[in-house]
Formats: structure tokens, sequence, C-alpha cells
């Protein structure tokens, strides 16, 4: 689990035991699924 603080705002990324999928914990929903864009695309070539 990945935990980055940014002011007020927390994330949380779980990987899945097949490191194929994550599910992203924010307390900003907007910010959430721009992380999930951003780390999708990061894992994409892995």
């Amino acid at each position: 689990m990945i935990i980055a603080k940014t002011g007020l705002t927390e994330i949380s990324v779980q990987f899945t035991e097949s490191q194929e999928s994550f599910k992203i914990i924010c307390s900003s929903e907007e910010l959430a699924d721009r992380w999930c864009q951003i780390l999708t695309a990061l894992t994409k070539d892995i």
C-alpha cells in the first residue's frame, strides 16, 4: 500500500495480489479518478 499525503488530501493505493489492478481510496472523488488515470498509464507498460 502506498499512501501519499498532500495538504488535507490523503491518497491510499492498494494493489491486488496479481499486481494487475488496484483500487484508490481518496478523500476527494475527483482526485481519486485522476490518480487512477495516472496509475493506469504508468502501469500499462510494465
